[in-house]
């Protein structure tokens, strides 16, 4: 449960010093600080791995404090420390400057606003890891954009400019000039009705840059699979030079126990192979990758199933007779790289350019603040392996106990 601290305004922010020509003058400002967070701790296993590709292991998968506040009724903060994996890193860190709920300023790092999933937060993802849609998706980086809901939730918006992160990744400085417009549009129509058709939601996303980089910063992306293996990289010849462009559309239905959630995301980019031969040999080329998915999800112990999450009845006291809630999940999702990302871009021995993946799953809501989950991902590739095969099919076994504090 987040702690609340009220900050006071009694004590003086400004005061001037006493004189006899003079009242004094006393600045008040009324300041909230809320301090809260939450641990992740999975376990992760493959089955059928006989050449040990993959590790069983342990793992704090995240590890935050999340402290936001305001310091009057127009400015408000946030951020956000990451402590997993014994390094500190700050996902969100921001400044909002309020003037209602249809027009907010936001100033810092925060996540890049574009495709639905990337916007729910970790606590409350239907699985253990997000979607094939996210790994051409951008994620935390530094800008400042305006975001709002209009007629009563039933448009949002948020859109602004940012240094500009690789597909996947979180950026937290720049490298070249260029900066990235990133933007994302959502329509709820019933959002003001209290039936079935009260969350049903539909919203596009883009995003647009022009990259200047280097060999030194080559700003290139990796795309890993559900077990966190890289399945696909480029060669170190290669920079993401020039336009750079995203597009998503996304869906969802939330509607008593039941979801219904399917994503589409496309990332169009240009790149730069710059060979070792002397003279150097350069080969410019523009890819487009693709990725969908499409998920349900049923709570069996028949609560509500949301955007933000199961709130189960009753908490898990087997004293009284309850157990929590429980949710089935299952997803389908695909990734596909252009066809024409071979030599001298990428090496087919090494990187795939198809993931295809299987995923169900268990969540089981101790409480409101406390849940256990299971998934089981089955993904095979096209490419990957020695003379261009396919790279034998990952089967991860995923866990995670999570506590919200």
């Amino acid at each position: 449960m987040a702690m609340a601290l009220a900050v006071a305004a009694a004590p003086l922010l400004a005061q001037s010093t006493p004189d006899t020509t003079r009242a004094n003058v006393r600045i008040t400002v009324p300041a909230t600080l809320n301090v809260g967070g939450f641990i992740q701790t999975d376990y992760r296993a493959f089955a059928d791995d006989p050449g040990n590709r993959y590790a069983n292991d342990f793992y704090l998968r995240r590890l935050r404090l999340d402290v936001t506040g305001t310091l009057s009724r127009y400015i408000g903060f946030r951020v956000v420390p990451d402590f997993a994996g014994s390094k500190v890193v700050v996902t969100d860190a921001y400044a909002d400057l309020i003037a209602g709920p249809a027009l907010r300023l936001r100033v810092g790092k925060a996540k890049v606003p574009f495709s639905l999933e990337r916007a729910q937060p970790s606590t409350t993802n239907a699985f253990i890891e997000t979607g094939a849609t996210l790994a051409i998706a951008p994620n935390y980086d530094i800008g400042a954009h305006v975001l709002g809901d209009l007629l009563g939730g039933i448009v949002s918006y948020d859109g602004g400019v940012f240094n500009g992160a690789p597909d996947g990744a979180s950026l937290d400085d720049d490298t070249d000039d260029g900066k990235e417009l990133a933007g994302r549009l959502q329509l709820t129509p019933f959002a003001r009705r209290t039936d079935w058709l009260r969350g049903l939601t539909f919203g596009a996303g883009a995003t647009h840059e022009n990259r200047a980089a280097t060999t030194a910063a080559p700003q290139l992306p990796t795309y890993k699979t559900a077990g966190q293996s890289t399945f696909l990289s480029y060669l170190a010849t290669v920079t993401a030079t020039g336009s750079h462009d995203r597009v998503a559309v996304y869906g969802a239905e939330y509607g008593g126990p039941f979801s219904l959630l399917g994503e589409w995301v496309q990332s169009k980019q240009d790149f730069v192979s710059t060979s070792t031969a002397t003279p150097p040999v350069v080969t410019a080329a523009t890819f487009t990758h693709r990725a969908y998915q499409v998920y349900g999800t049923v709570v069996l112990t028949g609560e509500a199933a949301s955007f933000r999450g199961v709130t189960p009845r009753h908490g898990f006291d087997p004293a009284a007779g309850h157990w929590g809630a429980v949710e089935l999940v299952a997803r389908y999702d695909e990734f596909n790289a252009d066809d024409a990302t071979a030599a001298p871009f990428i090496d087919l021995a090494r990187s795939a350019t198809r993931a295809t993946s299987r995923t169900i799953g268990l969540n089981w809501y101790l409480t409101a603040k406390a849940k256990i989950v299971a998934n089981y991902q089955y993904t095979n590739f096209t490419h990957g392996a020695a003379g261009g095969a396919n790279r034998p099919a990952e089967r991860a076994i995923l866990t995670r106990l999570q506590t919200v504090f």
